[in-house]
């Protein structure tokens, strides 16, 4: 695992900042939420955006604990949620996880040999083909 970054002002955050925009898909996002768990690389904080569902999620949300930060807004929609996500993400890097999406236990882990490989890039992308 590559060690956490640190800003000029000591403070540490994490490698990634998972963010995970949903709107009335609760069941789908248990299962998203699901395969973030088993990541096998772990310097990562969550921070899911509820943009407005009105299926219960949001009641979901609060009961997860503190393995998440949760956010609510008025639906939005998905790119305004991501931006909310975002603006409390403390992380190196945004990684984004729709909440109708799985990760591969693995994803996170290629992600970071990716960035360090490269030098830290702005930007790196994946897909499933």
């Amino acid at each position: 695992m590559a060690a956490r970054s640190q800003t000029t002002t000591g403070v540490i955050m994490p490698r990634f900042s998972v963010i995970i925009p949903t709107h009335n898909r609760c069941e789908l996002l248990k299962e998203a939420l699901a395969s973030l768990w088993v990541q096998t690389f772990t310097d990562y904080e969550v921070i899911v955006i509820d943009d407005g569902s009105s299926d219960g999620t949001w009641e979901y949300l609060q009961s997860v604990g503190p393995r998440i930060r949760a956010f609510r807004q008025p639906n939005n929609g998905p790119g305004a949620a991501r931006n909310l996500g975002a603006k409390h993400a403390t992380g190196a890097y945004l990684a984004l996880l729709d909440s109708d999406d799985l990760w591969l236990p693995w994803t996170l882990k290629v992600y970071d040999k990716l960035i360090s490989k490269y030098d830290s890039p702005a930007i790196v992308s994946g897909s499933i083909t």
